[in-house]
């Protein structure tokens, strides 16, 4: 029954990995995207570090926020997907995508599916397939496996075994 808890504590650290890793590919893409549409990386870098510099603790936690919540969600697909392969990240991506549009924009005034910045939700869009491709790729293989009690008592099953 240990080993079983070991090994489930294993995929679990390694689905918060593989979440932390997608979640620095689709970082890395969002703060890449507006080079993308045309702008100069040294005009997108010094708006970054302006607002660092205006609200250092504000912009602070919401990358630790962003970070743990692509790692718990790293650890989820993990433990609650049946099948880990690269189609169900992307498919899990999407999930995350409708739950950031739908839930998150409102909550941060931009409306329902960023309807106040329908480009942004747009962008969010590529940035969790690429979040739930990553996880699908590096999260790990095989099942949580609960560990099951043995109440019955222990006897031989044939009589070789006795």
């Amino acid at each position: 029954m240990r080993e079983v808890a070991e090994q489930n504590r294993h995929k679990l650290l390694h689905g918060v990995a593989a979440g932390t890793i997608a979640t620095i590919l689709m970082t890395a893409l969002l703060v890449a995207a507006p080079a993308f549409a045309g702008q100069r990386l040294p005009d997108v870098a010094a708006r970054v570090l302006a607002a660092l510099q205006a609200r250092p603790l504000l912009v602070m936690a919401a990358f630790l926020v962003h970070f743990a919540y692509g790692a718990l969600a790293g650890a989820l697909f993990a433990a609650g997907a049946r099948r880990i392969n690269v189609a169900a990240g992307l498919f899990f991506g999407l999930a995350l995508w409708g739950v950031a549009v739908t839930i998150y924009a409102p909550l941060m005034g931009l409306g329902f599916i960023a309807s106040h910045q329908p480009a942004l939700a747009a962008l969010v869009l590529p940035a969790h397939l690429l979040y739930g491709g990553a996880l699908g790729a590096l999260a790990p293989r095989g099942e949580i496996v609960q560990p099951i009690e043995d109440s019955l008592p222990a006897f031989p099953l044939t009589l070789a075994d006795a």
